[in-house]
C-alpha cells in the first residue's frame, strides 16, 4: 500500500468515527495519524488506532471549549469587580499594610487581591494563572503564610 492510498485509507477510518462531529478538523487528524505511522515505521492502517486517534482528538476538542467557556465566565465575574476599594477608604488602607508586605512576591499579592477581594474560587484561581487547581491552593496557602509571619512580626500582640 503506498503513502495515498494509506491516507486515503485513514480519512475514510476519521470520517467515518467522526461523521456527527462537523467542529472537528478530520483532514488535519487524518495527517497527523498519518504522519505517526510514517515516522513510527508501520505500514499497516488499524481502524482501532484510527478510532483511538479520534478519541483523543474529541477529548481535546471538548477540553478547549470547557476551557474557553472557563476564561469567559471568569472574564465576566473579573469585569464585574468585586469589592470598589476606591469607595470603601478603611479598605483600602488596610489592603495597603498588607500589600506592602516584602515577603510577597507581586504574583502573591496578585492571588491574594484576586481570592479574596475579587472573591474568585481555586479553580477560576488556577485558570487565571494557568495552572492546576492543587497547584494553586499549594501557591496560596504559601503566600497566606508568609504574609501571616510578617504580620505577626508587625504586630505581635495581635490587631
Amino acid at each position: 500500500m503506498d503513502e495515498l492510498e494509506t491516507l486515503e485509507k485513514i480519512r475514510t477510518l476519521v470520517n467515518k468515527f467522526l461523521k456527527d462531529l462537523g467542529a472537528i478538523d478530520t483532514e488535519q487528524i487524518s495527517i497527523d495519524i498519518w504522519i505517526e505511522l510514517w515516522t513510527s515505521g508501520k505500514k499497516e492502517v488499524y481502524a482501532l488506532h484510527v478510532k483511538h486517534r479520534c478519541v483523543d482528538a474529541v477529548r481535546r476538542e471538548r477540553s478547549r471549549r470547557l476551557t474557553s467557556l472557563r476564561e469567559g465566565k471568569l472574564r465576566e465575574k473579573l469585569d464585574k469587580g468585586g469589592l470598589d476599594l476606591e469607595e470603601n477608604l478603611g479598605v483600602q488602607s488596610l489592603v495597603d499594610s498588607l500589600m506592602s508586605c516584602p515577603e510577597l512576591t507581586p504574583q502573591d499579592k496578585n492571588l491574594i487581591w484576586n481570592r479574596f477581594y475579587k472573591g474568585l474560587s481555586i479553580e477560576e484561581l488556577g485558570i487565571l494563572f494557568s495552572t492546576t487547581p492543587e497547584a494553586m491552593k499549594a501557591r496560596l496557602f504559601r503566600a497566606i503564610e508568609k504574609l501571616r509571619t510578617w504580620a505577626r512580626f508587625i504586630c505581635p500582640k495581635g490587631v
